[in-house]
Parts: structure tokens; sequence; C-alpha cells
């Protein structure tokens, strides 16, 4: 008898009941892509290879002061470069320095280690590909971070291919995959702290407070690789908001700021070295150009405007305007999180007298937010 009623008080679940399984589901949930989406993600993996011209890496300077530094920390552990090349920087000591983010230099030194091994063998001019592995990985990863944050935001398992292409060739972002610009490693990184954030606002436990900390790598990471992204990045964290009570909510964002403070020391320290101050890169550049105008030719103008580059941006902002109206409040976050980081670089390249970018496809100094707006 005894022992009957303690089987009675402590009875044992059944493994296919919806209390064991909803735990199962929502660890798949955050692991795994269904097979469509991983199929599709390997198609636009092979398009985007097949497609890629790499003869023309290092042709533009901005790409070009990024690879140097990366070659120069392989092969001299400086970051020092030649002076009178690229627009870079003078320093006293007779060097100059890239005033790009360190991000993306950082992530090339495999291809500066690798390229004159494989030149040794193949020839000079051989190694052009390598430097082209960082923006590929770079859209595909945003890609992938796209399909995540879908199924994270409740839609069905078929929802999550068509993510994988608006992230990737069907929008902007996939022609960067074969240009060396650090547009591929911002949307990437802001991509993962978004999908990271809602992963960690959806879980519990030791596994809430680790995507908690992944979610701040990212966004520091962000910052590392360009630092107008400081009034970008933090906002892709807002669905931690979403973890339930007060003390949830504070060690998530504790977890946050750990995975961030890292980044963002590395960040500083670059900074000083390089240009003695915070934000040193551009001394010389400035906001002359008039805020509505920009703001014009980068949403709707018929050469660079995003709206034209990405007509899914209008299902984002109508998703957006459902999802403030709603009940739930993760989804009130996270249309939050998915468009005031756009509306932060919107309101940073506007006024930029070089609105433009320049080189690229499409509205370039928003097109990291493409990472945001494809879920």
């Amino acid at each position: 008898m005894t022992k009957r009623k303690r089987q009675r008080k402590h009875p044992r679940k059944d493994p296919r009941s919806p209390e064991m399984a909803a735990p199962r589901e929502q660890r798949d949930s955050v692991t795994r892509l269904p097979r469509s989406a991983r199929l599709t993600l390997l198609a636009v993996a092979v398009a985007l290879i097949l497609l890629a011209d790499d003869r023309h890496v290092g042709m533009v300077a901005d790409g070009r002061q990024m690879i140097n530094t990366a070659v120069a920390i392989a092969e001299t552990g400086e970051i020092g470069l030649a002076r009178g090349t690229d627009f870079t920087l003078p320093r006293p000591r007779g060097d100059a320095v890239s005033r790009f983010g360190m991000g993306t230099s950082l992530l090339q030194m495999p291809a500066a280690w690798l390229a004159p091994r494989v030149e040794a063998v193949r020839g000079p001019g051989s190694s052009q590909f390598l430097f082209l592995l960082v923006p590929l990985i770079g859209v595909l990863v945003t890609a992938w971070a796209a399909a995540k944050s879908v199924l994270l935001l409740g839609a069905p398992a078929a929802a999550a291919a068509p993510a994988v292409l608006l992230a990737s060739i069907a929008s902007p972002l996939g022609s960067y995959a074969a240009m060396e610009f650090s547009e591929p490693v911002q949307s990437a990184v802001l991509g993962l702290g978004f999908a990271a954030a809602l992963a960690s606002a959806r879980s519990e436990g030791r596994r809430a407070t680790r995507l908690a900390v992944a979610a701040g790598v990212a966004a520091g990471f962000a910052v590392l690789t360009k630092s107008s992204l400081v009034i970008a990045a933090p906002w892709t964290l807002l669905p931690l908001l979403a973890a339930g009570d007060v003390r949830r909510v504070r060690s998530r964002i504790a977890a946050a700021a750990a995975g961030a403070l890292p980044m963002l020391a590395l960040w500083c320290a670059f900074e000083l070295v390089r240009f003695g101050r915070l934000f040193g890169g551009y001394p010389d550049d400035s906001f002359t150009n008039p805020f509505l105008d920009g703001t014009w030719r980068l949403l709707i103008g018929p050469n660079r405007g995003l709206l034209l580059f990405y007509p899914a941006a209008l299902i984002a902002a109508a998703w957006a305007v459902r999802a403030l109206r709603a009940d739930d409040r993760l989804l009130k976050l996270a249309a939050a999180a998915a468009w005031l980081p756009t509306l932060a670089m919107l309101a940073v390249a506007a006024p930029y007298w070089g609105w433009h970018g320049m080189e690229g496809w499409g509205p370039r100094l928003i097109v990291p937010a493409v990472a945001l707006l494809a879920p």
C-alpha cells in the first residue's frame, strides 16, 4: 500500500505527453531549421559561390584597408599600414591605420595567413577567393538567423525557407557576398543578436542565460565592426525584456551585458590605439547632407531607395504595425527590435555627406537592416 501511494503521489510522466514534448520542441526550435530551410540555405550558398567573381577583390579602398590591416596583423603582429594610401589616417610613429571598424579585419586574418601559402602553390593572385569567404559566410549566417527568428516568432516551419531567401539573394545584401565590404558582417551580427534575444526570451534556466550572453556578444561585435552601430545594435536586445518577471528580465540583461562588455572593451582599445580617442575614424567627415533629402533618397529614391531594392520592407512595416497592436509582449518588442536599429542607421546615414555609400548595391549604409526586416 505504501509503495502504491508513493507511486500515485509522484507519477512518472509519459515522454509522449504534451508536458514532456514541449521542452523538446522548444529545444529543437532553438537549434534546428526545418529541412526545406536547410536545403534553401544550401542552394543559396551554391548559387552565391558559382556567381562570385574574385578578380575584383581589393579594388575598392574600403575593403582594401580592412584586408591590408588583416595582412599586417598576420605578417607583423601590428595594425600599422603604409602612409598615403587608401585614405588611411597617419600616426606620429610614421605609419598609418585604417579608419574602419576592426571586426571584419579580425575575421579576415585566417585568409591573410593562408594567402601566401596558397599563392606559393598555385601562383600569384590565386588567393583572391579567400577574402570573399568572410562576406559569403556573413550573408549565409544572416539568412540562417532570419529563418531562426521567423520560427521563434511563432511562424510555421514553411516560413523559414522564404526568410532565407529574403535575407540573401532576394535582397540587396546578396550582392555583398562577392564584395569585401563589412556590410555582411554587420548584418550577420545584428541578425544573430536579434535571434539569440528572441530565443533567450522563449527559454529558461541556463539555456536562456547562454543565449542572452550570445546576444550581447553579437551586439558588442557589431560595434567593433562599425562604430556607428553603437546606437543601433543595443535595440536588437529588446526581446530580452519579454523574458517574464522582473527577476528573469534583470538576469537576461545582466547576461547580455556580460557578453557585450569584452567586445566593447576591445573596440575601445582599438579606437584609442589607432586614433587616441573614441569615434576617431572619421575626423574630416561631415554631416552636411539635408536630413529630409537623405531620408527620401535612402527610402524611396530611384537610385538608392530601400523600397526599390527591397520592396519586402513594406511587408515588414505592415507586420510591425500589426505586432505593435497585438497583445503579445514579445511580438511588440520584436517589432521594435527590428525597426529601431533600422531607423537608427537611417538617422546616421541620411545627413552624412556620403549617404549613398559610394560603391555597393542599393542603400549600402542601411543594407545591414535586411537582417532584421527579413524575418
